[in-house]
Formats: structure tokens, sequence, C-alpha cells
């Protein structure tokens, strides 16, 4: 999957809105309520790592399993490559060097 481009928007006091095009290569699904969701994107903006937030919903997990993976979340997904929990989590902690490895990786191909 090639690199989302996402529009956020800054709303000011005087009510104006203003799009701001950011991109950002990493996109993780995830579900209310997750403790390893909560700790990868703790771990993720700790590291100043852009992502995108997607629910882990019915389309989200029928997509998936299209592409023949079963997985609960968090379900990291970076150009295509995709990370499940027995990737991302050594035990309860996130696996560090597995992920700056992988983003170094994904960081050379776009460059």
């Amino acid at each position: 999957m090639d690199d989302l481009n996402c529009v956020r928007l800054s709303i000011f006091e005087n009510g104006s809105i203003v799009p701001q095009m950011t991109a950002t290569a990493v996109s993780i699904y995830t579900l209310p309520g997750c403790t390893h969701c909560e700790a990868l994107k703790t771990w993720l903006k700790k590291e100043k790592i852009p992502f995108d937030e997607r629910l882990f919903d019915t389309d989200a997990q029928v997509r998936f399993i299209m592409n023949n993976l079963f997985s609960d979340p968090p379900i990291l997904e970076m150009s295509s490559r995709i990370l499940t929990p027995d990737e991302i989590f050594r035990g309860e902690e996130v696996n560090e060097e597995l992920l700056r490895a992988v983003i170094n990786e994904n960081d050379k191909k776009k460059g």
C-alpha cells in the first residue's frame, strides 16, 4: 500500500479552518480499551513518529482476513509491511529494536 496522505485541520479561535497536508507512512488498527494499542500509540508519540489511527472494525477485519492475516489489534501497517502484536511486542513491552529497524527500512525505500 502506498503512503497515505492525510489532511489535518487546524481550527483557529477566529473560526478559520486551515488544512495541513501530512504524509503518514504508519497506520495502526486499534480497539477501545486495548492496552497493547495504547502502549504502541504511546511509543510512537514518544518517538515522534506520525501515525494514522484506524478502528479495527468489521471492514478492517475482512480486509486483513482476505489477505490471510488473522490477528487481534494492534496491527501496524507501513507501506507493504504489516506487523501483528506477536512482532510488535516482546511480552508486554514494545519491541523497540524491531520497530526502529522496520521504520528505518521504510524510510530508506521512500528516499
